[in-house]
């Protein structure tokens, strides 16, 4: 397949083909060399798709459209306050979205 018609999907099925052919030694040792070479140019594909997905996707993140729609609006409740002096019926946790680099496992 060229790289004109090429996905990600198809180059990854590709490469999971010829890495299957080869770990379960199915690969003729005349076909070896070239099935070698065609995974790298799979990889390097992979890799540069991978590549400009992620700058395509943080450019639209960043863009003013963007922040302006999810930017905490103004004038909002006020916070609440800490310790005992919060309102009895306050939630008894908080609904901070947790990053998985802060769990203990």
């Amino acid at each position: 397949m060229d790289k004109e018609n090429m996905t990600y999907a198809s180059a990854m099925d590709e490469l999971e083909k010829i890495v299957r052919q080869v770990e379960n030694n199915e690969m003729n040792i005349d076909d070896l060399t070239d099935n070698l070479k065609r995974a790298q140019e799979l990889v390097k594909y992979c890799k540069e798709k991978l590549l400009r997905t992620e700058e395509e996707v943080n450019k639209i993140l960043s863009s003013d459209d963007l922040k302006a729609v999810s930017a905490p609006q103004q004038g909002g409740a006020a916070p609440q306050q800490a310790g005992a002096a919060a309102s009895a019926d306050a939630a008894p946790f908080d609904n901070t979205p947790v990053d998985d680099d802060d769990l203990p496992f």
